[in-house]
């Protein structure tokens, strides 16, 4: 049984008469057990497009600004984990970010970039969902609404923001 027939089973189950008409399958980070068995990096072009040759519905993506106002993809505060450089988004410039490869553990993928939220929906354009991931410590639903209505992916992505408030900046 597939994972996508296995999950349809079990929410089919556990709802009962009220059966779901569609589950999405979600990748965390664009995560796919392919990505984690080769060592790619979390909310990597590589990771979105492995999620999507896997055939997820949506890839949940984390945006920060960079000390230069360039939304790039980062969960952490800092870089330390996911690169083989050091020092917080938030300090850094995009250029200064660049100067550094994705890792995954302790395995660095030698020219392996973080990409920035404009390259990464380009990867996700009219081939999977997106889930932009942010909070009032990271990015503005303003500057995050821009780069979507740039690209003209307004139906294509879901806005996760823990703070009413930001956004209300675009509504």
């Amino acid at each position: 049984e597939s994972l996508i027939a296995l999950i349809n089973r079990l929410v089919t189950e556990q709802n009962g008469e009220r059966p779901r008409k569609k589950v999405f399958i979600v990748a965390h980070r664009a995560n796919t057990l392919k990505a984690s068995q080769e060592n790619v990096p979390e909310n990597s072009i590589e990771n979105i497009e492995l999620a999507i040759a896997a055939g997820a519905d949506m890839v949940e993506l984390d945006v920060r600004p960079t000390k230069d106002s360039v939304l790039v993809l980062m969960h952490d505060e800092s870089i330390d984990r996911t690169t083989n450089g050091k020092g917080k988004v938030a300090d850094l410039t995009y250029e200064q970010i660049l100067q550094y490869d994705l890792k995954r553990g302790s395995v660095v993928s030698k020219g392996m970039k973080v990409p920035t939220l404009e390259e990464a929906l380009a990867a996700c354009k009219d081939k999977i969902y997106v889930n932009l991931d942010y909070s009032p410590r990271t990015a503005t639903t303003a500057q995050v609404m821009s780069v979507v209505k740039e690209l003209g992916m307004t139906e294509q992505v879901l806005f996760y923001c823990n703070s009413a408030d930001k956004v209300s900046e675009v509504i």
